[in-house]
């Protein structure tokens, strides 16, 4: 099974709509899918909260009450079955706003997000550990393991993805130090129509510079670099990255 089928299967039945077959070979390949298992996972866990919003929500005290009354006062079967409907309706749309409110509204670990940030930041890590963790990083978010190798990542500060150069949630590796900051952003041939003539090329303005160069070993990924404060050789390696034997 492909992605594209694995997508189409989330998104239009229910994994419990499947029949055994099918449903096998989608457990199978969300299990070994980097890309479409956390996204499954991850509208599961939206159901979930959604479901236990629904059961938690509590039914204001004497809204039967003022529903009756309500009816009561209509006149006619006609009447009274439109009222029924649009209370009805009222009602329902009214504990579903709350439901999803309360299971989409986010909340704040403040030790959580200082490890978080923590954790991404390359200052004190192992030479050569920071750009591991980069990789890993950018696979985390669906994105390819291609962080340049010649970049010192001890100014690293996070990986993420934003949007930039007119396309949208593109992988990005921000860099730092001191008032100098690097952006580096992946994006594919396609995403920006005239990517392959810039290759090489500088921009300059006021003391930052852009430029883009292709991710080696990716044929249709580029990397496009953004300065400021400090030209390119400043955030680069003083020797080259060390590999694992």
């Amino acid at each position: 099974m492909d992605c594209d089928l694995a997508r189409q299967l989330l998104a239009f039945a229910r994994p419990a709509e499947l029949d055994a077959a099918d449903l096998a070979r989608l457990d199978d390949h969300l299990s070994g899918c980097p890309d479409c298992g956390p996204l499954a996972a991850t509208d599961r866990q939206a159901d979930d909260a959604i479901a236990r919003a629904m059961r938690a929500v509590t039914v204001p005290d004497g809204l039967r009450t003022r529903l009756t009354t309500r009816l009561a006062a209509a006149s006619g079967a006609w009447w009274r079955r439109a009222v029924i409907t649009a209370s009805a309706a009222c009602v329902a749309f009214a504990l579903a706003a709350s439901a999803l409110y309360a299971a989409t509204r986010p909340s704040l670990d403040l030790a959580a997000e200082a490890a978080a940030a923590n954790a991404q930041s390359g200052l004190w890590k192992p030479d050569g550990q920071a750009l591991d963790d980069a990789n890993a990083l950018l696979s985390a978010l669906g994105a390819p393991p291609a962080a340049p190798d010649d970049f010192d990542y001890m100014r690293l500060t996070n990986v993420e993805r934003a949007d930039g150069h007119g396309v949208r949630s593109a992988p990005t590796l921000r860099f730092g130090r001191d008032t100098a900051w690097a952006r580096v952003v992946l994006v594919r041939d396609g995403q920006i129509k005239n990517l392959g003539t810039l290759v090489g090329q500088v921009g300059e303005d006021s003391g930052c510079w852009v430029t883009v160069r292709q991710v080696p070993g990716r044929p249709g990924w580029y990397y496009i670099i953004t300065t400021n404060g400090k030209p390119l050789q400043f955030f680069l390696r003083k020797t080259p990255a060390q590999v694992p034997a």
